[in-house]
């Protein structure tokens, strides 16, 4: 099971200026507001890899599981950088979902069922797959948290989380796909023009 992200791929292919991978973390949001607290700021937009998050969080109290061959990403920027206002923030969560749940759409056969729930979650066949953390530390910076079960496994999701009706991508396809790919036409999709 591979968690390979190609760095040099993800900054060719979008518009993202520094890229930071770490084989386990509490959670890329909050390395991302770490890195808004730096006196020097990394180029932007930037993104937060982990192949594997002990503190995963999605709205309010909820965790969220990252195994091993998930998708965990945070893109910080700020919001002049984007074409978003910030009266649209509210709007912006249940975009993003969308765009998940159109790439996961792109990559499973027809028959499924997919839907992006309102504010911030994706579900394949009723099973969650994907989940949304948005957060703005301070009025202009944006920290766009995803969560996505890609090469991760059922087999592997622990004691805590079985109760909760959850899928993979690997799960659904029985095949690993490319986790770069996968950030590069999400980040691609996220700052494409409205």
């Amino acid at each position: 099971m591979s968690n390979d992200f190609d760095s040099a791929r993800i900054k060719e292919s979008t518009p993202i200026r520094y890229v930071e991978f770490h084989p386990v973390i509490d959670s890329t949001n909050n390395r991302a507001k770490e890195l808004f607290l730096q006196p020097i700021l990394p180029n932007l937009p930037f993104l937060v890899l982990a192949a594997d998050q002990t503190a995963g969080r999605g709205r309010g109290a909820k965790s969220w599981w990252t195994g091993q061959g998930a998708l965990a990403a945070s893109i910080g920027m700020e919001l002049a950088e984007s074409s978003l206002e910030r009266s649209d923030l509210a709007k912006f969560s249940p975009k993003v979902g969308r765009i998940v749940a159109e790439l996961v759409a792109a990559r499973i056969p027809d028959g499924h069922r997919i839907e992006a729930r309102l504010p911030n979650d994706v579900y394949v066949d009723g099973k969650k797959i994907a989940g949304i953390l948005i957060e703005s530390p301070t009025a202009q910076q944006l920290i766009v948290g995803i969560g996505l079960n890609v090469n991760n496994r059922l087999a592997d999701v622990p004691q805590e989380f079985r109760n909760v009706p959850i899928t993979t991508l690997y799960d659904i396809l029985h095949e690993e796909l490319d986790l770069t790919e996968i950030v590069v036409e999400l980040i691609q999709r996220l700052f494409a023009p409205p």
